[in-house]
């Protein structure tokens, strides 16, 4: 991975492919990477690259990585956060969902809460809710409800459209999607604008 400089030639590309597909083939193989400084070697590319299928490669690969502990460690001090919410916001939708998971597991710690909020993860989050399928609903759901642990963020998330999707999760099949979304109501009711408005999906779900 080392070799990899002339970043817009085809070799690199074919390397990143390569080491694409290994990644998401095997759990094993996200590990051998990520310790072997395969989280440095992505950020640092991404922070050179402009191609958009080599852009596209990185970001995945970051979105994959970023789901162990050992390689989330170190995306801070690298300043490899901000891609994570990149990948969140654009490519092939189980590449997005991984990274909407990988920013559940950040949000969970203060250092990083809210740095994601100012790279502007909340309209990336709930944007994944409004055009996401099923299973990129509830990962993002999820993630925007750790997120939104936090009294002071809450107004941002209600402006940002989240109450009606989460009232679509409420009417949606899967039980997992009612807890998620009762949570999060639970979070956002503390405001009481958003107590307003969460009780008039509410009714309306009722009617």
């Amino acid at each position: 991975m080392t070799s990899l400089r002339p970043i817009n030639s085809s070799f690199p590309r074919l390397c990143l492919k390569c080491i694409w597909c290994l990644v998401n083939l095997y759990d094993e193989n996200r590990v051998v990477v990520a310790t072997n400084g395969g989280s440095e070697i992505v950020v640092s590319m991404l922070n050179s690259s402009v191609d958009g299928v080599v852009r596209r490669y990185l970001l995945e690969i970051l979105s994959v990585l970023s789901l162990l502990r050992v390689a989330r460690r170190g995306l801070i001090s690298l300043g490899g956060v901000r891609f994570l919410v990149e990948a969140a916001s654009c490519g092939h939708v189980l590449s997005r969902e991984r990274a909407c998971q990988a920013i559940r597991l950040f949000g969970v710690t203060r250092r990083a809460h809210r740095m994601l909020v100012d790279l502007g993860v909340i309209d990336v989050l709930v944007e994944m809710l409004r055009v996401g399928d099923g299973a990129a609903k509830l990962v993002a759901g999820n993630s925007l409800g750790v997120v939104s642990a936090n009294i002071n963020i809450i107004d941002l998330i209600a402006k940002a459209g989240a109450i009606p999707l989460y009232a679509e999760l409420i009417q949606g099949p899967d039980p997992l999607g009612h807890e998620i979304a009762e949570d999060a109501f639970c979070v956002l009711a503390v405001a009481e604008a958003n107590a307003v408005s969460i009780a008039e999906n509410l009714v309306r779900i009722l009617r």
